[in-house]
């Protein structure tokens, strides 16, 4: 049987459906045959390579909080550390791009982050491979990224073979408001692009509930090229001594194995950083309690500490006296020198 001749469908000469197309169609045995395409990472499941990586903080969400994620991301990247639950970051020059308003805050955050890398190799990379943004562009603490110069100005200002860019809000990066609209950010869209060719991935924030930022999502996410990650609120997240949030992604491939919702969370207590990255099954809450509990003990902790009463805790805390009872407890015996061990010591009572 001969292939249909697209002529015979429709009435007219063939020169009225312009040139003849045909479909590339591949055999089952030609795919197998040729190596399946993998896609290379920064953070596996998380950033790939020489690709955007849009990341919107939905209302609700503490900007210290999606900061500090930023940071944590953008050191681990630069010092190739482990990152739970999503495996070793592959070590990569990276450059942080913040409004100068905001340095001050975000030099804290880096400073904490990098203190708590442990390994003495791993910290000697983040220092090399590290970079923060520390003047305004356009010459006003509002950026203009999406004007060429402005642009070329940071693309001059880069490290050697960087493989990273992190924007923090990135709306206030680019135009004014009144300068705002669809034409700044398809200028923005070029110069990422741009970036892409060069190998370079992006990590970009922006806040949701901004009008300007509805107007950015849909131009930069149209083509379904980049991915999108969003962060919305955890009522377990620390609060006083931190802060935290539900982070959603949706599957790059097939063999994806990252989970797709977990939580992250950190605390700051006595200057030192502690953070925590826990799958969040929406049916199962006990990873929520669980964070919640150890907030609510470093306060007890506190106000105990202050002198305050435990009817006083339970009141201020808005929690039952029996609960800030069995907290106080716990922290007892947390606090308690343990016991030594018989097998500790040999037969002469003299430690081993």
């Amino acid at each position: 049987m001969s292939p249909t001749n697209p002529k015979h469908l429709a009435q007219g000469s063939f020169d009225d459906w312009g040139p003849q197309r045909v479909l590339k169609v591949a055999s089952l045995k030609d795919l197998l045959a040729r190596p399946f395409p993998m896609l290379d990472y920064l953070i596996e499941g998380f950033i790939p390579k020489a690709t955007n990586v849009y990341v919107r903080v939905n209302s609700g969400v503490a900007p210290h909080a999606s900061q500090m994620f930023a940071v944590i991301v953008g050191v681990s990247v630069a010092a190739g550390a482990r990152l739970e639950p999503l495996g070793f970051a592959t070590a990569s020059n990276t450059f942080l791009v913040t409004r100068t308003g905001n340095l001050s805050h975000v030099r804290e955050q880096v400073q904490l982050a990098y203190e708590k890398l442990n390994n003495p190799l791993v910290r000697n990379r983040a220092k090399a491979n590290f970079c923060l943004h520390h003047h305004q562009i356009g010459g006003e603490p509002v950026g203009h990224l999406n004007d060429k110069f402005d642009q070329d100005t940071l693309l001059q200002s880069m490290p050697p073979n960087c493989e990273l860019v992190i924007f923090l809000d990135s709306a206030r990066l680019m135009a004014g408001k009144k300068d705002q609209d669809v034409l700044s950010y398809r200028h923005f869209h070029r110069f990422l692009a741009d970036l892409n060719k060069d190998g370079i991935a992006t990590l970009i924030f922006y806040e949701a509930h901004r009008k300007a930022n509805v107007e950015l999502e849909d131009e930069l996410l149209s083509d379904g090229a980049n991915y999108l990650l969003t962060l919305t609120t955890d009522p377990a997240a620390p609060h006083d001594y931190g802060g935290g949030f539900i982070v959603e992604r949706r599957k790059i491939s097939e063999f994806d194995t990252v989970p797709t919702r977990f939580s992250f969370w950190y605390t700051v207590v006595d200057g030192k950083l502690d953070y925590g990255w826990e799958i969040r099954d929406p049916a199962n809450d006990t990873t929520a309690k669980n964070v919640e509990m150890i907030e609510r003990q470093k306060r007890v902790r506190d106000l105990s500490a202050k002198g305050m009463q435990q009817k006083a805790i339970a009141v201020a805390l808005g929690v039952d006296a029996a609960t800030v009872s069995r907290d106080l407890a716990k922290i007892k015996a947390a606090d308690r020198p343990k016991a030594a061990d018989p097998d500790e010591f040999n037969d002469d009572g003299m430690a081993k």
